[in-house]
């Protein structure tokens, strides 16, 4: 368990949720005109403050001892599932609970993406690779800037995280993909190519 602990660096998840809940509380409801295929729109700030907590929880769970997990009798696998949920949840709870300028459904659609955005890392870390995993929240962000709406108050809905903080759907779609992401972390040795390596 001590090893698991220091292995795991699990003071930068803990950095990674005080600098999410800092970020939630300085933009509150801030936004900015952002470009995208349909010409600029405006986007709220916070839909870029859970990628904080989805490369703490990567640079973790990148940080494995595969040989020594592997032969180790205390079940790592278990605690990195417990880590990335609790990341998750945490970050939804603070970015909720947090009394941020009108407390609008900027802070609950921050919250849902960030349910969303961990599940994403988890499930393209498993089918990918760790570093895609990585990258694949971001990237995810990125794209639905440019083509996740057809202009002002016109959000596709595949884009998930460009939704409205009460939208069940987008809650629906975040939390199953976060629950098949932890589904899905591996109970062994680390996948470290693509498919069926």
């Amino acid at each position: 368990m001590t090893l698991w602990w220091k292995v795991r660096a699990l003071p930068v998840p803990a950095v990674g949720l005080v600098l999410f809940a800092v970020l939630a509380a300085v933009v509150g409801n801030a936004s900015a005109e952002l470009p995208s295929l349909y010409g600029a729109t405006a986007q709220p700030l916070l839909l870029f403050a859970p990628l904080v907590l989805t490369l703490a929880l990567s640079h973790c769970l990148h940080r494995r001892l595969p040989s020594a997990e592997a032969t180790g009798v205390r079940a790592g696998a278990w605690w990195d599932r417990v880590l990335a949920l609790s990341v998750a949840g945490l970050g939804c709870g603070a970015v909720v609970l947090l009394p941020v300028a009108s407390g609008g459904p900027d802070q609950d659609a921050a919250g849902r993406n960030t349910l969303f955005l961990v599940g994403l890392l988890l499930v393209v870390r498993r089918v990918a690779g760790e570093l895609a995993g990585a990258v694949a929240p971001v990237a995810w962000v990125l794209a639905m800037t440019l083509i996740g709406s057809a202009g002002p108050g016109r959000t596709y809905v595949w884009s998930v995280v460009l939704l409205p903080g009460g939208h069940r759907g987008a809650l629906v779609v975040s939390v199953g993909l976060l629950l098949v992401g932890i589904a899905v972390l591996p109970r062994g040795a680390p996948n470290r190519g693509g498919w069926g390596r």
